[in-house]
């Protein structure tokens, strides 16, 4: 039986959703064409958005963000209004979960001590494939703590974004390809990667 690997992007999302943690981006960064308002913060509670082919977060708007705000687009779903009332900063929960020189990885891959002069991280695997991501500088998990407000406003609006979404921005997304943030870890610096052993 041959072994056929999936593209990176595929493997590191099989198995870092493991450690339920949201939906693992390959692509972490902002799409580039966006505001620069938008990418200096980067994905945030509210967005609204699809997972791309590769691994990236499409943003289409916000939903904490009035019409007008440079966050959101000009064209927005129809009858679009932000959610009311407004969060609360307390109805966010925000901790350093991860700490300098912290990773995620598949069980299967091992962390190895390096002896001077090469410190930093190494690994080892022996598994047919695994993926792993490091935070140098440690990371920050940004949490909803109010989901049933979050769910009842989607619940009201989804059709809508579905209409908006393959409408106007023409994105063809599916049942279930919608996505709405209740939470992200945040961090200034990472790395990643993905191996398949073929033989």
């Amino acid at each position: 039986m041959s072994y056929t690997p999936d593209n990176s992007n595929k493997i590191y999302e099989r198995h870092l959703a493991l450690k339920q943690r949201g939906f693992p981006l390959w692509i972490p960064e902002p799409n580039r064409r966006l505001p620069m308002t938008y990418r200096r913060r980067g994905i945030h509670i509210g967005d609204v958005g699809i997972i791309t082919p590769s691994g990236g977060f499409s943003f289409l708007f916000n939903i904490c963000r009035p019409p007008g705000d440079p966050i959101n687009p000009s064209t927005l779903p129809e009858d679009f209004s932000p959610i009311y009332p407004p969060l609360e900063p307390t109805d966010i929960r925000e901790f350093s979960e991860f700490k300098p020189g912290s990773f995620l990885a598949s069980g299967t891959i091992e962390k190895i001590n390096n002896d001077p002069p090469f410190p930093g991280l190494s690994f080892q695997t022996s598994a047919n494939e695994g993926t792993i991501l490091t935070v140098p500088e440690g990371a920050v998990a940004l949490d909803l703590e109010n989901v049933p407000r979050f769910r009842a406003y989607a619940a009201a609006n989804v059709e809508n974004w579905y209409r908006y979404v393959n409408g106007p921005r023409g994105r063809e997304a599916k049942n279930g390809e919608v996505r709405l943030v209740i939470g992200c870890d945040k961090t200034t610096s990472w790395g990643m990667a993905s191996v398949a052993n073929m033989s």
